[in-house]
């Protein structure tokens, strides 16, 4: 089994220090079959970077594990694709300074794909 494929992640709308947004990304089943498929925003430190140095520990990503709106799980059908957003999903620290501002950040979205439903 293939596992899900993810693309376009991406922060929705203008981060301004203290506020929250949600994270969007596509999500494909490329098996052949229907898969129950699951994913979440992963909070450890390692999956969060940014383009500007020192910047990425001021980013803080929920998994998912307290809101039922902050991950995907259900039943994709073989090649299916779906939109997901996690609202809230992201929130930018109060402190952050200046220089990171501008700055880029990416954050890795953890999938995983189980046969049938």
């Amino acid at each position: 089994m293939s596992p899900l494929e993810v693309s376009n992640v991406a922060v929705s709308g203008d981060l301004l220090p203290g506020e929250s947004a949600a994270l969007t990304f596509k999500l494909k089943n490329p098996n052949r079959v229907p898969v129950r498929g699951v994913a979440k925003a992963r909070t450890d430190g390692a999956n969060v970077t940014s383009d500007k140095s020192g910047c990425a520990t001021y980013l803080s990503v929920t998994d998912g594990s307290t809101s039922s709106h902050a991950y995907y799980d259900a039943t994709m059908a073989a090649g299916e694709r779906v939109s997901v957003s996690v609202p809230g999903a992201v929130t930018l620290a109060t402190d952050v300074p200046m220089s990171c501002y501008s700055a880029k950040y990416t954050v890795r979205v953890q999938t995983g794909a189980t046969a049938g439903n």
